[in-house]
C-alpha cells in the first residue's frame, strides 16, 4: 500500500511539479562594458588590423599595427603634410588679420595728418592773401612818398620808413609762400605713404593668399625614384 502511494506521488510530481534541467552550453563570455581598452601610444596611421568582433585573442597577440613614422625617404606622409598645411593656413589667416589691422591703424593716422595739413594750407592761403594785399598797399605808399620827396613835400627819412615797411611785408609774404610750398610737399608725401601702404598691403596679402591652403596632397616620382615632385594642396 505504501509503495503504491509513493509511485502515485512521483507520477504527480513529474507531471505537475517544477524541477531543474541540466543543459550543456558552448561559447565564450563577452564582457560588457569591455574590461580592456587598447590605446595607440602616439599619433599614427593603422596600416594593418587583425581585430574582429567576437574573435578570441591570446595574451601577447598582435591586434593592430600602427605606422608612427612621419617621414619616409620620399618626404613627409600625407597625414603630416595635411596637418602642417592646415597649421600654416591658420597662421596665414592670423598674419593677414594682423597685417590688415596694422595697415588700418597706419592709414587712419596718415589720413588724420592729411586733414591737418589741409587745414594748415587753408590757413596759409588766408595769410598769403592778406599779406599780398598789405604788400601791394605798402609798395604804393612807398612810391607815393618817393614822389613827395621829389617834390620837396616829404622828407627822405619818411620815404625810407615807408620803403622799410614795404620790404618787411615782402619778406613776410615770401616766407608764407615758402611755407605753403613746404606744406604742399608734406601733403604729397603723406599721399604717397597712403598709396604705398595700400600697395604693400595688397602685395603682402596676395602673397599670403597664394600659399597652399586648400585641396589635396599628391606626389609624383620619376622612374629612378631619386627625385620627387610634390604638389601640396590641403582640403578644408
Amino acid at each position: 500500500m505504501l509503495a503504491l502511494v509513493l509511485i502515485a506521488s512521483l507520477i504527480a510530481f513529474l507531471g505537475l511539479g517544477t524541477y531543474t534541467q541540466k543543459a550543456r552550453l558552448a561559447g565564450s563570455v563577452v564582457h560588457h562594458p569591455a574590461v580592456a581598452r587598447i590605446i595607440a601610444p602616439r599619433d599614427g596611421i593603422i596600416i594593418s588590423s587583425l581585430a574582429e568582433e567576437g574573435k578570441i585573442v591570446r595574451a601577447g597577440e598582435v591586434i593592430y599595427i600602427v605606422n608612427m613614422e612621419t617621414q619616409t625617404e620620399f618626404g613627409a606622409t600625407n597625414h603630416e603634410i595635411t596637418t602642417a598645411l592646415k597649421s600654416q593656413k591658420t597662421a596665414i589667416e592670423q598674419e593677414i588679420k594682423l597685417k590688415s589691422a596694422a595697415a588700418d591703424t597706419e592709414r587712419n593716422y596718415l589720413i588724420q595728418r592729411l586733414k591737418n595739413k589741409d587745414a594748415e594750407q587753408q590757413k596759409m592761403d588766408h595769410l598769403i592773401a592778406k599779406a599780398t594785399q598789405q604788400t601791394s598797399w605798402l609798395r604804393e605808399k612807398s612810391q607815393y612818398f618817393k614822389e613827395l620827396v621829389r617834390q620837396g613835400i616829404a622828407l627822405e627819412t619818411e620815404h625810407m620808413a615807408r620803403q622799410s615797411e614795404y620790404y618787411s611785408a615782402s619778406v613776410r609774404l615770401e616766407a608764407y609762400k615758402r611755407e605753403k610750398v613746404k606744406l604742399q610737399g608734406e601733403t604729397i608725401g603723406i599721399k604717397a605713404q597712403l598709396a604705398a601702404i595700400h600697395s604693400e598691403v595688397e602685395v603682402s596679402l596676395e602673397m599670403l593668399r597664394r600659399q597652399p591652403t586648400n585641396g589635396t596632397v599628391g606626389s609624383r616620382f620619376n622612374l629612378d625614384r631619386r627625385t620627387t615632385r610634390i604638389a601640396y594642396h590641403v582640403s578644408d
